[in-house]
C-alpha cells in the first residue's frame, strides 16, 4: 500500500495529467462524485471504495506516463528522420554544384 506521501505524489501526478480528474474517476470506478471528492481530499472511505479508487488512479497514471513516453519516442524518430533527410538534401546540393 502507499504511504501518504506516495499517495499525494500519485494524486498530484493525476491532476497534472488529466483535465477533469473527478469525472474521469467517477466514470472509471463507477462511484459517485461525493465519494470520489472525499477520496481526492484524503477523507476516510470504505476500504473497498478506497482500494478501487487507488487502483484507478495508479492505472490512469501509468497509462498517461506510457503515452507520454510513446510521444517522446515518436518525436525522437521524427527528428532523426528530419536530420537524415536534411543530410540527404545537403549531399544532393553539393553534388549538383
Amino acid at each position: 500500500m502507499y504511504t501518504k506521501e506516495e499517495f499525494k505524489e500519485q494524486t498530484d501526478l493525476f491532476y497534472s495529467y488529466y483535465k477533469e480528474p473527478i469525472k474521469l474517476l467517477m466514470d472509471r470506478s463507477g462511484l459517485a462524485k461525493p465519494t470520489v471528492w472525499k477520496f481526492l481530499n484524503g477523507k476516510s472511505l470504505r476500504t473497498y471504495n478506497q482500494d478501487k479508487l487507488i487502483e484507478c488512479v495508479v492505472a490512469l497514471n501509468e497509462m498517461a506516463v506510457a503515452k507520454r513516453q510513446a510521444l517522446r519516442d515518436r518525436g525522437k524518430k521524427v527528428i532523426q528522420l528530419e536530420l537524415q533527410l536534411g543530410e540527404g538534401n545537403s549531399l544532393e546540393n553539393s553534388e549538383s554544384a
